[in-house]
């Protein structure tokens, strides 16, 4: 429900008043029975006591409901001076009693500099300045994570209960505060359009399943924590190229740009590892690709950095494995040879075997030993873009429409795990690799300082196998987004038919995408908010084409 209050005054002013109450709720259940062994499948699932096994049963409900209240002033001086402020009340019943409600407030004032008689020039058509504050919450979260859920065991063939959840009654709302400036600018006859939006946003009190002590009997509990911070700015610019009767033109250009950090993650932590994820069958995932890391940006890939392929003379020589043949012979097999590094050379043989041809990971910490451990590891990807927009142009000449616009990302970095499975990391016996590894993978004879050797079954390549800067690639690209071309039939043609109009169109979406990454798509969702950019060959977006006609009676 809600109530309103508007009221002008002599000055020119106008107060506008808003009240809102809202409640609202859901409410779902489920049942499942899974049976086999049909000696008649003819009623199907209409008569599912014919199964003769029972494999699982079970069934759950949910609830949510949620209440709030809105109070909302805006004050308006000769539509020249604005203000607003706000005061918003939510609870929701994903949290306990202790913290049910959260309290945001927001206040904003706009002037308007065009109204202004030192502003008045006949090429000036609109000058705003804006400034402003607010608190959002976030709630999103399964229901009762706040309490204790208890769920059956089976002990000694004996039916039981256990407590399933560690309980948090302090659970609370996920607060983020935003502060905002901006600019919006019209001149010469609204032929140019200037949009511009300073931000910084800074999120509390975030909703995770902790990591919690063995000693408690849980492995996880709803905690809030964590602060992070996010800054930057949104310029949007619209011109009137050509305003004509016959013909006019339109451009449209985005630009955004977003710098993201880590302020706190809680409990006293300045790093905690973010792992693949449980839908990718690479090996990788078995070690921890990313970072939460204190003063860095979301979604930090960690690994090993590259500094080339081992080649023939980063060696002093090889012994025989199997200690048959001197040290040196050439007539010892290639797999058999253990190869003796020279003083100097970064010595990564406590990770895996060496030989020519195997990655040669950077000595990040500067030890005298050359050793790389895991001390060597760094941050050697981010998957937040340098920044990312988009170019629009709307065409119009008589009944022909023409609309095309292009979005571009530059800077994302993305994990490409597709390269481990595809490119030998594993014994060539199990997994296939792509042609272009094969033709340019280092031998004796093509000691590229880029590809990696060929692992096969009886020289495997563990080097391969570490989170490393040879699967990060740039995820930048440039993609003709949409494209679309009408005609509408003139009204003469019409004539007496009945039709009041028609526009015949032609419509396609994500036509072509120019990047240099090596995977099917350099938009990735993997799934993981924390690793963004962890790419495990997913499905790239669909490219569409759509005919049609719009007719009005």
């Amino acid at each position: 429900s809600t109530l309103s209050y508007e009221r002008m005054f002599t000055n020119r002013s106008r107060l506008n008043a808003l009240g809102v109450f809202e409640i609202s709720g859901s409410r779902y259940e489920h049942h499942y029975i899974i049976k086999s062994s049909f000696a008649d499948e003819s009623t199907g699932i209409h008569d599912i006591s014919k199964g003769e096994e029972l494999q699982a049963a079970g069934s759950g409900a949910g609830i949510a409901n949620r209440l709030s209240y809105l109070g909302r002033l805006n004050y308006d001086i000769k539509d020249r001076y604005l203000f607003t402020t706000s005061l918003r009340m939510d609870g929701s019943d994903r949290f306990g009693p202790n913290k049910r409600y959260g309290l945001f407030p927001s206040a904003a004032f706009a002037w308007r500099l065009s109204k202004e008689s030192f502003l008045d020039r006949p090429w000036l058509n609109d000058l705003k300045l804006r400034i402003s504050y607010g608190a959002t919450g976030n709630s999103n979260i399964p229901e009762f994570r706040y309490m204790a859920t208890m769920g059956n065991v089976f002990y000694d063939d004996r039916l039981g209960m256990v407590p399933t959840s560690l309980p948090n009654p302090d659970l609370k709302w996920k607060t983020t505060i935003q502060y905002n400036a901006g600019l919006d600018a019209a001149v010469f006859d609204n032929r140019l359009k200037l949009t511009v939006d300073l931000y910084a946003k800074n999120t509390n009190d975030m909703l995770f399943q902790a990591i919690v002590p063995a000693q408690s009997g849980f492995k996880t509990q709803w905690q809030n924590l964590g602060r992070v911070n996010n800054r930057g700015i949104e310029i949007a610019l619209t011109t009137a190229n050509i305003r004509k009767k016959s013909f006019s033109w339109e451009t449209t250009l985005t630009f955004s740009l977003n710098r993201n950090e880590i302020i706190e993650i809680g409990d006293g932590l300045t790093t905690a590892p973010v792992g693949a994820g449980y839908w990718t069958t690479s090996y990788i995932k078995q070690n921890v690709v990313g970072r939460i890391m204190v003063g860095q940006p979301i979604g930090v890939m960690y690994g090993y950095a590259l500094e080339g392929i081992y080649q023939l003379d980063d060696f002093s020589g090889w012994k025989d494995r199997t200690g048959a043949l001197p040290d040196n012979d050439p007539g010892i097999l290639w797999q058999n040879r253990n190869w003796v590094l020279k003083k100097g050379v970064p010595d990564a043989s406590n990770l895996g075997r060496l030989r020519p041809g195997t990655f040669k990971f950077k000595n990040t910490d500067g030890s005298e030993d050359g050793l790389i451990t895991e001390e060597d590891k760094t941050v050697i990807g981010n998957s937040q873009p340098l920044f990312y927009g988009g170019l629009g142009n709307n065409f119009r000449k008589g009944p022909f429409e023409l609309s095309v616009f292009i979005n571009y990302s530059v800077g994302a970095k993305i994990f490409n795990s597709t390269r481990f499975e595809l490119e030998g990391a594993m014994p060539g016996e199990y997994f296939n690799i792509t042609q272009d590894s094969w033709d340019n993978r280092w031998t004796p004879e093509n000691p590229t300082n880029t590809y990696p050797a060929y692992s096969d079954e009886n020289y495997y390549n563990a080097l391969a196998s570490l989170p490393n800067s040879y699967y990060v690639e740039d995820g930048s690209f440039l993609r003709l987004q949409t494209v679309s071309l009408s005609y509408t039939l003139p009204s003469k043609f019409l004539g007496k038919t009945g039709v009041n109009s028609a526009k015949f169109y032609y419509s396609g979406n994500n036509l072509y995408t120019f990047t240099n990454y090596s995977g099917l798509y350099p938009e990735i969702d993997s799934g993981n908010p924390l690793l963004q950019n962890f790419d495990t060959i997913g499905y790239p977006r669909a490219k569409t084409h759509a005919l049609g006609v719009i007719v009005t009676f």
